[in-house]
């Protein structure tokens, strides 16, 4: 479910990461430091 729909005020660095683990997603990590680069990026943005 992409959540900014629901919650606009989620920037777009957290949603982008929340999306890769809905249901559903044809994108996934595949290494945790692909993970915490887009989280480091996310958290930039808050």
């Amino acid at each position: 479910m992409n959540l900014k729909k629901v919650y606009p005020q989620i920037p777009e660095g957290l949603n982008r990461v929340l999306m890769h683990f809905s249901a559903g997603a044809t994108v996934f990590y595949e290494t945790v430091w692909e993970l915490l680069e887009d989280l480091e990026e996310a958290r930039a943005d808050l």
